[in-house]
């Protein structure tokens, strides 16, 4: 009975190992790289999480390498995505393969780093206070902007040092933040902007701007960038909506344009909003007299920037002018 039972297991394996005609079962989050070309255009159905397990990667990398992102829920069928470099198996790596990877802690790094560096390194002892990295846990209470003054820094370089974070609004009570000294934030800065650089040249031929000028809200960076084809003119610090009442993502064309407008709500009411220009039913670009709180989510759903900044964009853009929310 027993060697009847082995039998049918072994001839059962066999089965199995020839309809598969001896091929290697891929192992989860391995990825196909045959599938992931290093510029990407997201299809019907794909999700940041399906993409990175498919293509060998995390989340937080596919983030960091396509700083456009804004929100990891928000990618649309069309978008051009970056993807890391990768060998095309395991075994092209090697074992000693290096892995380039973002910097999570705080001591320990900068006194490796400062071991690998021996020409020009300072003994830690004397290495200035101030370009020693560190790490901040976020207590409860905290928010990222309020982060972000107690430590003497900004909201952007808080979401720039921290790729895993999304939406500022969206941070949880011992989460541990990278706080960079100049060095790293000067390398980040470096390598943001030449993926930006690349990205947005991109996106321009994907959407089909040509020269036309456009206008790039940045929710993450809380960033408006003004653009003429793929040429960078201006970028403005501004308020989004809190995570209670978002900003809408996508892409958009002003609708209209007001001088001035009266904007009411559940509890407010703001009489002559200056420089006006709704890109979608009542979310709109306008200027700012009730706070100067720039940087930091502060407002109904609406872009808010200072006055003058607002004056200078209703100038910049006219009826129709395309208007990329991410």
């Amino acid at each position: 009975m027993i060697r009847g039972i082995w039998t049918v297991l072994w001839v059962t394996l066999l089965l199995f190992i020839n309809a598969h005609n001896g091929k290697t079962m891929q192992a989860v989050g391995q990825g196909d790289n045959a599938n992931c070309p290093p510029v990407y255009t997201v299809e019907a159905g794909d999700t940041l999480r399906a993409i990175a397990r498919r293509c060998g990667t995390t989340v937080s990398q596919l983030l960091f390498d396509n700083p456009l992102i804004g929100n990891a829920g928000q990618i649309y069928t069309g978008q051009i995505l970056y993807l890391p470099a990768q060998a095309s198996s395991p075994a092209d790596a090697g074992p000693s393969a290096p892995v380039e990877e973002i910097p999570v802690t705080g001591a320990e790094q900068g006194v490796q780093a400062a071991d690998n560096d021996t020409t020009n390194a300072a003994p830690a002892a004397e290495q200035p206070a101030g370009d020693r990295p560190q790490t901040y846990r976020v207590m409860p209470g905290d928010t990222l902007a309020r982060i972000a003054r107690q430590l003497e820094t900004s909201l952007e370089v808080l979401m720039l040092a921290n790729p895993v974070i999304i939406n500022p609004n969206r941070i949880y009570v011992n989460q541990e933040l990278v706080v960079p000294n100049q060095t790293e934030l000067q390398a980040l800065q470096e390598a943001r902007e030449r993926q930006q650089a690349a990205q947005q040249q991109q996106v321009v031929e994907t959407m089909g701007v040509g020269n036309a000028r456009w206008i790039d809200v940045d929710l993450a960076n809380q960033k408006v960038r003004a653009y003429e084809g793929q040429e960078h003119v201006q970028t403005f610090t501004v308020s989004t909506g809190t995570w209670r009442t978002p900003t809408v993502t996508g892409q958009y064309n002003i609708w209209i344009k007001l001088k001035a407008d009266d904007m009411t709500g559940p509890g407010y009411f703001l009489r002559d909003v200056p420089n006006v220009m709704y890109f979608y039913k009542g979310y709109g670009l306008h200027g700012t007299y009730w706070h100067s709180n720039y940087g930091t989510p502060m407002s109904h759903g609406c872009v808010n920037l200072s006055v003058e900044d607002s004056a200078w964009l209703f100038d910049f853009a006219e009826v129709g002018t395309l208007v990329n929310v991410h």
